[in-house]
């Protein structure tokens, strides 16, 4: 049994090792067919490749460009598979053929476009040179139709750039128009004459727009270089200006070939009196960017005028427009904007930024000669209604600088390229411009009070000791209200209606009640009968500042008491000033003895802000001797 098991495994030893070596010999029969079968299809490949190479001969040497295309075609997509196997000889040549084939189709095409051009027949072979131009397209991974426009523009601009060269008679920038003509005569020729020797998809009027712009670029950089020691701004100016419509009409012509719509501008969106801006488009700055160097020549004639129209206004007398504003100011920025159009109209990028430094400078000339008019403190005497009213226009003046300053730095960033808009800040001129607004306002509220300085100063000089009983109002006060009244009629038609109104009235108010606390201090000792009397002033001023509110624009104050509402933050601010000064007066009123009666008396009235301090001033305008104000000091702390 051992051994017929031994035997069995044996034989089925054997038959595995036949049944491995069968699958080894069917596999390499199966490489072998493959193989061959490869072989056979490279075999035609090769055969299809050596016919297409003979037929694309022959069809080129008769010119047949349209078959010649469509077999050159299969050729080259045929000749890849043995780029890899040029190791071997014969392969090696017929890919050197397939090259030269090309190259001898790039020199004959190149040939037949000379020869057409040279002998005047270019509409009679039309169609021959189109096919032949998608021949060119194929050659050499698409080094025969750059070779093929190369020439073509070359020999194209030629007479152009024999013309108008820059020592010619027409080079220069008087003449900058008439290149644009020629360039407009050329298209419509090559409209009529030559559109269909190229295929669509070239784009050739594009192209041919592109080489006249590159070589125009060129002329007029070496002209504006050679006049850049003497530059006529004017001519400069009017050049780059003809340069900008002629690439808005560039854009808009191949915005229409190629079935867009020119863009078109909000007429709102570009302010009144703003020239439309030309098309933008691949051809903006085709040629004009060629200006921007030289465009500083135009900045500084713009400082120029901006800087001898500042010094006009100086030497002007003051003259308003209505809404209280200088003419002076409304020009000045007018100017500006008026500036600003121009310039992005003609360039968007540096010399707009150099603009703007222009700007900076001329806005604070301007605002210095606003703070000159400014009255200095101190330095003179009451202002004349006339110099009151000037004083009315440099704060709305100064007003209205600040906002249109605002304006001009939001205008600037829009007209700049993006890239260049944060670049623009005038934050310095608003802030400059924003400091004498303060001071003209200021100086407004102080010339008001001027007048009132003297007369409350008269009230220590008054007999107070020889008062025996309360009158009616003191003269001093009759004073103030004649003085307020004449002044309001100068200020209110300056004022009402805007902002400052309201401001002018809580900063006077809170400078009278303050001038007139420090005048009671001034009268000490006083009685409590002259504490009365003070009482009863002080209801009178109360009186004359709610007037004072009422003012309209004719400079009259309201007629009617039903018609006198002053605002409320108007009434608290003379109401916590009244409470200090009736609570003083008050104070003064109370009899020294019982003192401790006299200190509870100054708590009640003083509960916020009771101080040792201001009790002690009290106790001396009421006249208390040392002794006695020692004992109320004790008392109150």
């Amino acid at each position: 049994l051992v051994d017929e098991l031994s035997t069995i495994k044996t034989k089925v030893d054997q038959s595995q090792k036949t049944v491995t070596e069968l699958t080894q010999d069917i596999k390499r029969l199966d490489a072998i067919k493959s193989n061959l079968s490869s072989t056979l299809d490279l075999l035609k490949k090769l055969q299809f490749l050596v016919s297409g190479i003979q037929r694309c001969e022959r069809l080129a040497a008769n010119r047949q460009y349209l078959e010649t295309s469509d077999v050159l075609r299969r050729v080259l997509t045929e000749i890849v598979p043995f780029q890899s196997m040029r190791a071997i000889p014969q392969l090696s040549a017929l890919c050197s053929t397939v090259a030269n084939l090309q190259s001898a189709l790039r020199d004959q095409i190149l040939q037949d476009f000379r020869i057409t051009f040279q002998g005047g027949s270019v509409r009679h072979r039309m169609a021959s040179l189109n096919e032949s131009c998608r021949v060119m397209e194929q050659l050499q991974n698409g080094q025969g139709k750059q070779m093929l426009l190369d020439w073509y523009l070359t020999e194209q601009m030629s007479d152009y750039v024999a013309m108008f060269r820059t020592t010619s008679d027409v080079g220069g920038l008087a003449d900058v128009g008439k290149r644009y003509a020629w360039l407009k005569r050329f298209l419509k020729a090559f409209d009529e004459e030559q559109t269909n020797m190229f295929p669509t998809s070239w784009n050739m009027a594009q192209l041919i727009v592109q080489r006249f712009g590159s070589e125009t670029s060129k002329h007029l950089s070496d002209v504006l270089k050679a006049h850049d020691a003497q530059m006529d701004v004017k001519a400069m100016l009017q050049a780059l200006q003809q340069t900008i419509d002629f690439e808005g009409k560039l854009n808009t012509r191949f915005a229409n070939s190629q079935g867009q719509r020119p863009r078109r501008v909000d007429p709102a969106a570009t302010g009144a009196g703003e020239p439309v801006p030309v098309p933008v488009g691949p051809y903006t700055r085709l040629i004009s960017a060629v200006f921007d160097p030289y465009l500083h020549h135009y900045v500084a004639e713009e400082e120029k005028n901006l800087q001898a129209l500042v010094a006009t206004c100086r030497a002007k007398p003051l003259v308003c427009e209505e809404g209280g504003v200088l003419t002076s100011a409304t020009d000045v920025f007018y100017t500006i904007r008026q500036s600003l159009v121009h310039c992005a109209a003609l360039s968007t990028r540096e010399p707009l930024l150099l603009l703007s430094d222009v700007f900076r400078r001329a806005i604070d000339a301007y605002t210095d000669f606003l703070r000159s008019r400014l009255p200095r403190d101190g330095t003179r005497p009451p202002l004349s209604a006339a110099e009151l009213t000037e004083l009315g226009y440099l704060l709305m003046t100064t007003d209205y600088g600040v906002t249109v300053i605002q304006q001009l730095e939001d205008k600037m960033k829009t007209k700049l390229d993006a890239a260049m808009g944060a670049q623009i800040s005038f934050q310095t001129e608003r802030d400059t411009m924003m400091t004498a607004n303060g001071s003209a306002f200021t100086a407004l509220v102080s010339a008001v009070s001027a007048p009132l300085e003297a007369i409350l100063q008269s009230m220590a000089r008054y007999a107070w000791a020889s008062q025996e009983v309360v009158g009616d109002q003191s003269a001093y006060v009759t004073q103030v209200g004649a003085s307020l009244a004449q002044s309001m009629a100068v200020v209110a038609p300056l004022l009402h209606g805007t902002k400052y109104f309201r401001s002018f009235c809580d900063r006077f108010a809170d400078d009278l009640l303050t001038r007139y606390l420090a005048a009671i201090y001034r009268c000490r000792p006083i009685t409590p009968v002259n504490a009365g009397q003070l009482l009863l002033d002080m209801n009178m001023l109360r009186a004359f500042l709610t007037t004072m509110t009422t003012y309209g624009p004719d400079g009259k104050p309201a007629a009617a008491a039903s018609d006198i509402r002053p605002p409320n933050a108007f009434v608290k601010l003379v109401q916590r000033h009244a409470n200090t000064i009736e609570g003083t007066l008050k104070v003064v009123l109370r009899p020294f003895s019982p003192p401790e009666q006299l200190v509870d008396t100054y708590r009640l009235l003083f509960p916020d802000r009771p101080s040792a301090a201001d009790f002690q001033r009290i106790l001396e305008l009421k006249g208390l001797r040392r002794s006695e104000q020692q004992h109320c000091l004790e008392l109150f702390q």
